[in-house]
């Protein structure tokens, strides 16, 4: 802990990194963006340091005297130890020489701020939780282990959100898109999962949740235990209804109409994505090739008659390469695909054979 305070220190001093909080730039994001990959470890040292800086408001101008900030480091040094706290500096912040008195007050009022917003002086630990993204792009899957074990597989075009530590009361993540949840049985602390629309709570289970933002519907699929899921309250619905939901059913929510209903569904073609399966029922090409596009992060140029047409295909394909998918639809559709390049695919062909 003593080296977590000590870095904190050095970094608030380093007049490089508080300029970059201030008034980044793509040289200075470039910097400490490859810095942090170097030091992961200084993660939580980083975000204290942040959120010490950004709560100062201040622009770069003239440069305090060397005499007059060590004055200002010598109070709060002072104002920490009366409260039994760690000892916590502050940057060489550049003010204009007329405004050093004002300096001094800011500086002070951070330490109180901090004091009173994380508890950053009383607590024997800091207390500074980071928040962590992790996305993928079209064509991509990831594997993702949360703090408290629960896992995470998220689908293409996705993104998860959630703290580095989660809190002794509660595990809150919030998704955008797709992901299959398998979550830690922890019965003190509830796990939620957030989207713009819609929130699910959970004790320990596994579920599905699509709530990608193209899409008209966000659903849950529960696969395992029990989910308590609810819309959230703003322009799409007013519903207040909370459902709890059996393994095999599934709640959705209709953003055109508001309407929050369940229902009874396959569960395991639902979640076959997470196990590389790649599953069409009965789907128009114009929606085959969507899904083509987003699976494998490449872009299609279909005739008009073949968008609108109404061929049909069911088909399924477990961790197959974008070639043999294509030539097996080729097949059965009589469809001439010309690759234009490493993302743009043509197809070309007649109405339903």
């Amino acid at each position: 802990m003593q080296s977590t305070r000590a870095n904190i220190t050095e970094l608030l001093k380093n007049d490089y990194f508080v300029q970059w909080i201030v008034s980044p730039t793509a040289q200075s994001e470039h910097y400490w963006s490859k810095w942090l990959q170097s030091h992961p470890e200084q993660k939580k040292a980083i975000e204290a340091a942040r959120q010490l800086v950004q709560s100062a408001h201040y622009t770069i101008d003239e440069k305090m005297p060397e005499h007059l900030y060590n004055n200002v480091l010598e109070n709060i040094v002072t104002y920490s130890q009366t409260r039994k706290s760690r000892t916590v500096h502050f940057p060489k912040i550049n003010w204009g020489p007329l405004r050093v008195a004002a300096s001094i007050v800011l500086l002070i009022s951070i330490g109180l701020f901090i004091a009173q917003k994380t508890g950053f002086f009383e607590s024997n630990n800091i207390d500074i939780v980071a928040k962590v993204t992790k996305s993928t792009e079209w064509g991509q899957k990831k594997t993702i282990n949360l703090p408290d074990g629960t896992i995470v597989k998220l689908n293409s075009g996705s993104s998860l959100s959630y703290p580095d530590i989660f809190s002794s009361e509660l595990r809150e993540v919030e998704l955008v898109g797709e992901a299959f949840f398998d979550v830690e049985k922890d019965k003190s602390r509830p796990f939620v999962v957030k989207t713009k629309n819609i929130k699910t709570i959970v004790l320990g289970t596994e579920f599905n949740i699509n709530a990608y933002s193209y899409n008209s519907v966000a659903s849950i699929t529960l696969a395992e235990g029990s989910v308590s899921v609810e819309p959230i309250v703003n322009e799409i619905s007013s519903s207040k209804e909370q459902m709890i939901l059996s393994p095999g059913e599934q709640a959705s929510l209709d953003f055109t109409n508001g309407r929050f209903y369940k229902k009874e569904v396959v569960v395991a073609d639902i979640i076959s994505w997470k196990d590389g399966v790649l599953l069409f029922q009965n789907e128009s090409l114009k929606i085959v090739f969507d899904r083509l596009s987003k699976w494998y992060g490449v872009d299609f140029d279909l005739t008009e008659s073949l968008a609108q047409s109404n061929c049909l295909l069911n088909g399924e394909f477990k961790n197959e390469s974008l070639e043999t998918v294509l030539q097996s639809i080729a097949l059965v559709h009589e469809l001439k695909i010309e690759f234009k390049n490493d993302t743009m695919i043509e197809i070309r062909g007649d109405t339903c054979k």
